[in-house]
């Protein structure tokens, strides 16, 4: 008897605007919830120009320099994720995996979710020379520095993974978005970041291209997942529709400063 290989959507957007690389995943989220025909989806991209990301339950004023990032025309986007304030641009590489509620390939539980699909990325560095080892529970680390972050939720009618590889890190800008008491509690927060936090570029003397790593990490998606991918690189029509509302409402004062509670309702 043949079994059947299971069949998942990859989209490679590659290079997008800083909000849109977040508003994807989102998309994609909500159009399970409101259509059965919505393929569980592995998107691949990175921001095209730097952007600053806060988790949903935080307050922007609290955690993010707006007026360095006004003065800088360095947007604010709010994902629907948890998590802290981070600093987004074109040295990382983001997967972002969503699958139905009731695909098998995906564990509910949120621990042994992390555990599955982060072996895709870890054997991803693997294969470029790096010693990356599972950090538990969000986290993949090198040689004790963090080399990835993810997070994870439900939203709409999809189970979702997002993390990334970083290439390069900015270390300098990300310490210039966050909000502080004063600039020497910033020269202890740039000292603390760099080390803490690991690049492909650091690790390497000669690092491979971007393009050369996704077609690695899309390989063990594939062995991880145990499905084979369909290249379908653009959004359906009705998804389209979804997240180009989403990102009027992520640029909007009412989805980035209103409270948590009113702000589910949206």
């Amino acid at each position: 008897m043949i079994r059947m290989t299971e069949e998942w959507r990859l989209i490679e957007f590659d290079g997008l605007p800083g909000s849109e690389s977040q508003t994807v995943y989102h998309t994609v989220g909500l159009a399970m919830e409101r259509y059965d025909d919505i393929e569980n989806t592995i998107i691949i991209c990175w921001p095209e120009d730097p952007a600053v990301c806060v988790g949903y339950h935080q307050i922007i004023e609290e955690e993010v320099d707006t007026e360095y990032c006004k003065k800088n025309n360095i947007p604010i986007v709010r994902r629907p994720l948890g998590g802290g304030a981070v600093y987004l641009d074109s040295g990382q590489l983001f997967y972002q995996v969503i699958g139905r509620l009731d695909s098998k390939k995906l564990p509910q539980n949120v621990a042994k979710l992390y555990e599955k699909v982060l072996q895709a990325p870890i054997e991803t560095y693997r294969a470029i020379g790096i010693n990356a080892e599972y950090a538990p529970v969000n986290d993949i680390q090198a040689d004790g520095k963090k080399i990835s972050g993810n997070g994870a939720a439900e939203v709409g009618g999809g189970r979702i993974l997002t993390g990334n590889l970083i290439f390069d890190f900015n270390f300098d800008e990300m310490v210039k978005i966050l909000k502080v008491p004063n600039e020497k509690f910033r020269d202890k927060i740039a000292s603390s970041l760099r080390e803490r936090l690991g690049t492909i570029k650091g690790f390497l003397e000669n690092p491979p291209d971007k393009q050369a790593v996704k077609k690695i990490l899309i390989e063990n998606f594939e062995k991880m997942l145990d499905v084979k991918f369909r290249i379908d690189n653009k959004f359906l029509p009705k998804e389209q529709e979804i997240n180009d509302e989403l990102l009027k409402q992520y640029r909007s004062d009412e989805w980035l400063n209103t409270p948590i509670q009113r702000r589910t309702e949206l």
